[in-house]
């Protein structure tokens, strides 16, 4: 995949507001199969989609972008034996794998997650709702509002944030649905 598709598949993914790590080979020694420049995406299921190098370091930097998405923190990855990485190989925030490929090169790896924005639903249409949805808005929140009477279990899922506030119409059908979603936090704003 060349690296403008990748790019339009993070593009999709970020629309479709599913994780995924960017991963971009940021320095090689040859002989190696990845080049400097070289990106791919990986999925939280472990699916790759471009080009980051041959077999040895591909099943390695499926297993590091997995654990860069569950814990959301950048990680560079130094794949070969220590000796190609020098002083490098101990410095913080790189995490040396070594592997040892046929080829006898080396890769510099930086992976990074790319998490989508919070997902707020807020059920009412009472004035406080609506400062609500501006302030996440203005935070990069995905907001999504629903009437007391329109909210169904489907507009959230167990990532999102629901905030209850009908004041007083319809309190109880909307908590009940915003139960049955299972969603991470669930509010309720009462009058």
């Amino acid at each position: 995949m060349p690296v403008h598709g990748v790019l339009e598949e993070a593009g999709e993914l970020t629309r479709r507001g599913q994780p995924f790590a960017l991963a971009t080979v940021v320095w090689r020694q040859g002989p190696s199969s990845g080049q400097q420049g070289s990106r791919a995406i990986i999925t939280e299921t472990g699916d790759l989609h471009g080009w980051i190098g041959g077999a040895c370091a591909e099943p390695v930097v499926i297993r590091e972008a997995r654990e860069v998405i569950a814990e959301g923190v950048p990680r560079l990855l130094l794949l070969g034996a220590p000796e190609q990485f020098g002083d490098r190989a101990e410095a913080e925030g790189m995490t040396l794998v070594p592997i040892s490929c046929q080829s006898e090169g080396a890769l510099e790896v930086y992976i990074e997650p790319v998490l989508p924005a919070p997902h707020l639903v807020i059920v009412g249409r009472s004035p406080m709702a609506g400062t609500l949805a501006e302030l996440a808005q203005a935070l990069g929140w995905r907001v999504t509002r629903r009437d007391g009477a329109e909210f169904r279990t489907g507009d959230a899922d167990e990532a999102s944030m629901v905030v209850v506030a009908t004041q007083g119409h319809g309190d109880e059908e909307a908590v009940e649905q915003a139960v049955a979603a299972r969603p991470a936090y669930l509010g309720l704003v009462g009058s």
